[in-house]
């Protein structure tokens, strides 16, 4: 398939912004005054730059991940694609001493309306002022949006999230151009961070077109086309493959040999795989004059210790019952949370379900359904770091559900977030563990009632302050559903937790 690639230019209060048509790749048209104000801005980001540098400082840069997925939450992109991109990617801004990160959680939008739409009617635009994150990179992936790969807006332009400071513009990206090998990722970023197409101003658009010549009378590098003259004058604004096989000459007579290595280029992903120093320097101004909110985030210097552990993975390993599912993985050292992920051995993605969570274990409750086969994993995360393999692929089968009701004298209590239970089925004969954070000294009753609502155990311990943990022994219980109700201090919580 034909990829498209798109990015919206408008600066300052020149927001002038002309229609895309059917055979066009991009339609933004820039005037000479918007041309000035795009070189005054990059003069002015270097020298600041300039004044303030004394030695090359990697620099941090949050990106806010947005998948968007049908209204029945079926759709959304294979994060796998996500990470491996996101690898690829800074293997060539680390480079350029920039590197980028992800913030959790993945915000997941089920909305139809979002997830197709033809370019042109608005809808990236109410998706950045809805949902657009302060301080963030807000990149957007979407089914598709027709004709295109993506597109972004340059710094100090696109929409706001409103009354969220700092949060204007970021980027929509189309899922099939995401991935291994796939350079619109990076072509869109270097938008975001003030770069034009190499191809600028020839055949039309803004300015005029780039003269081959990088010295002499001739030569109008430095303030025509991307105004660049590390990066050859480009006659091609159509997709095109390597090498360049064309014969065209410029003005004077000389032949055009635009490079298809350059990401702001239109040539095909396979051929594309750098920034010129100048684009690089550029990018750096941009980052530090006009975007420096990014630097300031709360977790500039994310943990980049590495990851030297393989993530096992424990239960479930063949069944479970299908409205109630407890996963359990290993601990990772240096690993800033897990993505837990489980769908259908036939690929299908309904009810797929997807988790970032900083435990290592979840429960899945009404989330599967009876008679399928299911697929598992979790993949350790760094936010610095996404390119750590997940665990093999577990199968498991969804059994009939449980049915649990609980007794009329026992009413389960949820209210507490600080109190758990694990694990929420017991498969294995160990014991349950209760933690909760207990806000002072006090005398704990646990209390254990069957389905029937009899007591059937009951202990008292006394507690210190902060985080408790204690075990209910199960290896005289029978198989069922119980309920554990604990009182300590101003703590009266009940938990339901099944042996099976």
């Amino acid at each position: 398939m034909k990829k498209v690639f798109l990015f919206i230019l408008v600066f300052l209060a020149l927001n002038d912004l002309y229609a895309q048509s059917s055979n066009k790749w991009c339609a933004t048209q820039l005037t000479d005054d918007m041309r000035d104000e795009f070189f005054a801005r990059r003069v002015v980001n270097k020298a600041r730059r300039e004044a303030m540098k004394s030695a090359s400082v990697m620099q941090y840069v949050p990106i806010k991940l947005h998948v968007v997925r049908r209204d029945d939450g079926t759709g959304g992109i294979e994060l796998q694609n996500i990470w491996d991109n996101l690898c690829e990617m800074n293997e060539t801004f680390n480079l350029h001493d920039i590197h980028f990160y992800v913030v959790p959680d993945i915000n997941f939008i089920d909305n139809t309306d979002f997830y197709t739409w033809e370019y042109g009617g608005g809808e990236g635009d109410i998706l950045m002022e809805n949902y657009n994150v302060s301080k963030n990179v807000n990149c957007y992936f979407v089914g598709n949006v027709t004709g295109i790969c993506g597109y972004a807006f340059f710094p100090g332009t696109g929409p706001s999230h409103s009354g969220v400071p700092n949060s204007e513009g970021g980027m929509v990206l189309i899922n099939g151009c995401i991935g291994l090998g796939n350079s619109t990722w990076q072509h869109e970023m270097g938008h975001y961070m003030a770069l034009a197409h190499t191809f600028e101003g020839y055949g039309g658009g803004w300015g005029f077109p780039e003269n081959v010549a990088r010295t002499g009378p001739n030569a109008n590098c430095s303030f025509a086309g991307d105004g660049f003259c590390d990066t050859p004058a480009d006659n091609m604004p159509d997709r095109w493959n390597c090498p360049y096989m064309g014969t065209e000459l410029d003005a004077n007579g000389d032949a055009y040999e635009p490079d298809p290595t350059l990401y702001m280029s239109y040539a095909d992903d396979v051929c594309t795989n750098r920034f010129s120093d100048s684009e690089a320097d550029a990018m750096m101004d941009a980052l530090i004059g006009d975007r420096p909110y990014l630097l300031s985030f709360e977790a500039a210097d994310p943990n980049l210790l590495p990851i030297t552990e393989s993530i096992v993975t424990y239960n479930p390993v063949s069944s479970a019952p299908s409205n109630y599912v407890e996963f359990k993985w290993n601990q990772v050292t240096n690993a800033d949370f897990y993505i837990l992920t489980a769908m259908r051995t036939s690929g299908s993605t309904i009810d797929k379900l997807i988790v970032t969570t900083i435990d290592t274990f979840y429960t899945a409750i009404d989330q599967f359904s009876f008679g399928n086969n299911y697929k598992w994993n979790v993949k350790p995360m760094q936010k610095a770091n996404t390119c750590y393999l997940a665990s093999p692929w577990v199968t498991f089968f969804a059994n009939p559900p449980i049915i649990i009701t609980p007794p009329s004298a026992i009413e389960e209590n949820m209210g507490y977030d600080d109190f758990s239970i694990y694990p929420a089925i017991n498969t294995n004969n160990e014991a349950f563990t209760i933690h909760w954070n207990n806000a002072s000294y006090a005398d704990a009753m646990i209390t254990i009632y069957d389905a029937h609502g009899s007591m059937i155990d009951i202990t008292h311990q006394p507690i210190g302050q902060g985080n408790t943990e204690l075990n209910w022994n199960v290896a005289k219980a029978s198989n069922g559903v119980y309920f554990i109700k604990i009182n300590a201090g101003t703590l009266q919580a009940v938990r339901r937790v099944i042996i099976h």
